[in-house]
């Protein structure tokens, strides 16, 4: 296999580029599968204390 760096300027370009492609379409897809990992802990928070006041209005 030949190295990267033997390879000409414009074929390495064309390389990276085309990583970077596949990383830029297959990262929202990536989130999207994990979203409740990567939801911001202040709005699970902000959620709970809604459904908390929620409840608490249906009590009292």
């Amino acid at each position: 296999m030949m190295k990267w760096y033997h390879l000409e300027a414009t074929t390495r370009k064309t390389i990276l580029k085309c990583f970077y492609g596949v990383c830029l379409l297959t990262y929202p897809v990536f989130v999207a599968i994990n979203y409740d990992k990567y939801k911001p802990a202040e709005l699970n928070d902000l959620e709970h204390k809604k459904v908390v006041e929620d409840v608490m209005r249906k009590r009292g």
